[in-house]
């Protein structure tokens, strides 16, 4: 595999940051306690799979519209229960929904390319002003101080800028640390280029 240079790196990035598409299909993922899970579970719409050592992920395909989508969501939690806690199991996945692992990801179209009411820039400018709100509305888990804890653990991490689609994602991903505390930049100021893959 070879190598990148930090502009072929950043060519790659824009080209891949989004796939224009007319809104309509609506994607989710659902993070479960489930510390005993290993690997990918195929479900009737979607899959179970691991995330961590802790939590698994009931992740949806992209449905035409929101009510689709929670529709399959529900039959893939129910059918994925089995597996997240065996019958006679006093292991609750309801009970994880409030940990700090907890979480629920919507994914949405990114819109067409170029102006208007469907395009790209439009969704991000309300993506932007949509954030604060949204997390408000769904800040039900109590930390010290503040009404989310999922909120409460990621106060600290950068946030994608405003302004161009494209470039603030680019700015951010190139820029970010990762949890190691090296940016993809920083790796290519030090000489250690990653590769496209």
């Amino acid at each position: 595999m070879t190598t990148l240079t930090e502009q072929a790196a950043e060519q790659l990035i824009a080209a891949r940051a989004f796939a224009p598409a007319p809104p309509g299909f609506v994607g989710a993922a659902v993070d479960v306690p489930a510390p005993r899970l290993r690997g990918r579970h195929p479900l009737r719409h979607g899959f179970l799979k691991t995330g961590s050592a802790r939590v698994a992920i009931v992740s949806g395909p992209p449905s035409p519209g929101l009510a689709v989508c929670l529709a399959r969501m529900t039959d893939d939690l129910r059918a994925a229960r089995p597996l997240i806690a065996p019958p006679g199991d006093r292991f609750s996945p309801e009970a994880g929904l409030f940990s700090r692992d907890a979480g629920i990801r919507v994914g949405l179209e990114a819109g067409l390319p170029g102006g208007g009411v469907l395009g790209l820039p439009r969704r991000w400018r309300l993506a932007q002003r949509l954030a604060p709100v949204l997390a408000a509305a769904f800040a039900n888990a109590p930390a010290p101080g503040w009404r989310s804890i999922r909120q409460a653990s990621r106060r600290n991490l950068p946030v994608v800028p405003p302004g161009d689609p494209i470039q603030a994602w680019l700015a951010y991903a190139m820029s970010t640390p990762t949890p190691a505390g090296v940016s993809v930049r920083d790796r290519f100021r030090a000489g250690d280029a990653p590769t496209a893959a």
